[in-house]
């Protein structure tokens, strides 16, 4: 029988009637409605699990308390003028830390899209300013200057699919990488610590009880940082392709830690 697919996006029509597996099956594509959809049926991304990723401030604190390669991350607490870490080991005077943190991103807690809402602060006086309005919506993470971005696809499994990031000539040296601004190539050098990145994102997921997502990673020739996941990342046909071949191996998986039963509750 055909798996359901529930999508937000278009590129996610790859997927649609393109998927066969012998037991009521169903993939969350980021769709975040509907909850009971997920009754009796074997699901990929289930509701719980689409609602913790789209929050990422939620993520994050999850990642950190559990040392995920994650870039710390900081909420100011207007009450006592404190800038405390998401872990709470660090809780700091607002100019000491404007001294010592910066660069950083001025980030939203909840969904977004193409860098909604993001700001890059390199000054002591942005970040000043930016107390001035800071909300409960918004946090702060520690910015990385690694050369290369990528768009990493991993499962319970393990990769799916990869691709770098190339930004634009007229974007060329943009802090952040637009998703409408690049473009994307799969043919590209390996670093030393993939592997390691990779195992570390399959981590992550189960840390959120993600089952399949698009990672955006960070990193240089030594080294790599995971900035978030994306339970609804954009399906290039290469990718979605590779869905197609990958998601019945995740539901046969699924599948066995069920024992085989067709009526599946959440974790």
């Amino acid at each position: 029988m055909k798996v359901k697919i529930l999508k937000i996006w278009k590129t996610h029509n790859k997927l649609v009637n393109k998927i066969e597996y012998p037991e009521p099956a169903m993939v969350r594509m980021g769709y975040g409605w509907n909850k009971n959809a997920d009754n009796n049926k074997l699901v990929i991304n289930s509701y719980n699990a689409i609602i913790t990723c789209i929050n990422k401030w939620e993520t994050k604190k999850t990642w950190l308390n559990n040392n995920i390669n994650t870039p710390a991350a900081y909420y100011y607490d207007k009450e006592n003028n404190k800038v405390r870490s998401v872990t709470e080991y660090d809780v700091i005077e607002p100019k000491t830390f404007a001294e010592n943190r910066l660069p950083i991103i001025q980030k939203l807690a909840g969904q977004r899209r193409w860098g909604e809402g993001m700001k890059l602060i390199n000054t002591k006086k942005k970040f000043m300013n930016s107390l001035k309005n800071y909300e409960h919506k918004k946090y702060y993470e520690l910015f990385f200057n690694y050369p290369n971005e990528y768009r990493v696809h991993v499962s319970l499994l393990g990769e799916v699919h990869a691709a770098q990031k190339i930004q634009w000539k007229k974007q060329k040296n943009k802090w952040c990488y637009d998703s409408r601004t690049i473009d994307f190539t799969s043919y590209f050098k390996i670093p030393k610590w993939w592997d390691k990145m990779i195992m570390e994102c399959i981590k992550a997921i189960k840390l959120i009880k993600l089952d399949i997502g698009g990672f955006d990673i960070k990193g240089d020739n030594n080294d790599f940082t995971i900035l978030e996941v994306n339970s609804a990342p954009s399906l290039s046909e290469t990718s979605g392709n590779k869905y197609i071949v990958h998601i019945p191996r995740l539901l046969d998986f699924k599948y066995k830690q069920h024992d085989g039963r067709t009526c599946y509750k959440e974790n």
